[in-house]
């Protein structure tokens, strides 16, 4: 039996979220729901929360959005 590490089956970030940030309109916005910074595509809220809209881009860039869409 072959024992492999647990870490090579971990995806990375853009694995798991990109396929949800690749098309549509991305807002930055404060969501009263939640209570707190989210984002949304096309009007939907994906993701994780934030607690400020510059936290917000830095993680839509780990997860591989271009800038010029925020």
């Amino acid at each position: 039996m072959k024992i492999t590490p647990l870490i090579d089956n971990i995806p990375t970030m853009k694995q798991v979220w990109y396929d949800r940030f690749a098309k549509g309109k991305i807002r930055i916005d404060w969501s009263q729901t939640r209570g707190g910074i989210a984002t949304f595509v096309s009007g939907r809220m994906e993701g994780e929360l934030h607690y400020s809209e510059e936290a917000a881009r830095v993680w839509l860039e780990e997860v591989g959005v271009d800038r010029e869409r925020l």
